[in-house]
């Protein structure tokens, strides 16, 4: 893992002392092993979450390593919009970090694109998350359309390709991406040939 790349432990480190109280809200969370634990936030540490489950007199604690990490982050991204006394922009590349930590490649770029917008001052600092998570969202794109063309989804996989190489020019996964478009383009103008042929036969 990269130096700049925080941990959960920062995230909540960060957000912790701005946090809200808790004790009304009901949450339901993902865990690693997929079950999923639903009742009411007792508490934020910088390390777990105490969640006081549906119909159990004693609240649960959850290390944020137990939990779908997706799921850490929602946690954290609507606690945040609630929070005050806390560099927000600050807050945002943690919880963009934390994205990357754990392949949120979408959300992280969002979150490096909130920070910057709260503090351009930020745009250095978080340009090596912000281009990660794009090459990420690029790699994800190109492994669903081989995924998508083995199951013999030709259209649906060049689509997928498309939209990538629109969306991700500058990623280094462009060149796998436009080098399977131009396979794809050329496998299917050789059977519109051979299709041609024996139409004409």
């Amino acid at each position: 893992m990269k130096a700049w790349i925080r941990t959960s432990l920062l995230v909540a480190v960060l957000l912790a002392p701005a946090l809200p109280a808790a004790g009304q809200e009901s949450i339901a969370l993902v865990l690693v092993d997929g079950t999923m634990v639903k009742g009411r936030l007792e508490g934020l540490s910088a390390t777990e979450v105490s969640i006081l489950p549906q119909g159990e007199a004693a609240p649960l604690v959850l290390p944020y390593d137990r939990i779908e990490p997706i799921h850490v982050y929602y946690l954290l991204r609507d606690r945040l919009a609630q929070a005050t006394g806390t560099d927000p922009a600050r807050a945002r590349l943690a919880i963009a970090d934390y994205c990357l930590a754990h392949d949120l490649f979408y959300f992280g770029g969002v979150e490096y694109e909130r920070a910057i917008e709260l503090d351009p001052s930020l745009e250095s600092e978080a340009r090596e998350g912000l281009d990660t998570a794009e090459e990420g969202q690029a790699d994800a794109l190109y492994r669903r359309a081989i995924e998508t063309y083995s199951r013999g989804d030709v259209p649906g996989a060049k689509a997928i390709l498309r939209k990538a190489a629109e969306r991700f020019p500058n990623s280094g996964t462009v060149v796998l991406i436009n080098d399977e478009l131009a396979r794809l383009d050329d496998a299917a103008r050789r059977a519109a040939e051979r299709k041609a042929a024996r139409e004409r036969k």
